[in-house]
């Protein structure tokens, strides 16, 4: 029997287990830096190119696209990671320009490694 009472039902959800779990599960990092012609007639500044960049760790890769400021940035999980440049501008893009070493990306950092396509 009814008698015109209503039933109410609270539901409560512990957020401090929802808040633990995505803090674990989402570590990143920010990888940037520029795609440079170097060398060539003096001075030698470096110059920026348009390009792709593609950056690795393990056997994952991220292609990105840069400006006519060469500049790059990707978010990452953290690891370390190796950097090589494409552009148009560098032998029709058919050559690789690689940073001259790998960097580490931390959780919640941001890491600058520059790729240098090396002009005659």
């Amino acid at each position: 029997m009814n008698n015109g009472r209503r039933l109410l039902v609270l539901v409560v959800i512990p957020l401090a287990v929802a808040t633990a779990c995505s803090q674990h599960g989402d570590a990143t990092g920010t990888l940037q830096g520029h795609l440079y012609g170097v060398g060539g007639p003096a001075p030698g500044l470096p110059v920026p190119f348009p390009g792709t960049i593609t950056v690795t760790r393990n056997a994952t890769s991220w292609e990105i696209k840069t400006g006519v400021d060469g500049f790059y940035t990707v978010t990452v999980p953290p690891g370390r990671y190796t950097v090589t440049g494409r552009s148009p501008h560098f032998n029709g893009g058919t050559e690789s320009c690689p940073a001259p070493n790998p960097v580490e990306v931390s959780n919640g950092s941001t890491a600058t490694l520059d790729a240098y396509c090396s002009l005659k």
